[in-house]
């Protein structure tokens, strides 16, 4: 089960950068000062 624990945890780890990532450009392409 150590192995699925480890592939679950790296999921989580990618899932959340790829949310960041994409909420990033998502502002960045929005232009600044767009509140």
């Amino acid at each position: 089960m150590a192995t699925f624990d480890l592939v679950a945890l790296v999921a989580v780890c990618v899932l959340t950068a790829l949310a960041l990532l994409g909420w990033t450009v998502l502002l960045l392409t929005r232009g600044p000062g767009d509140e």
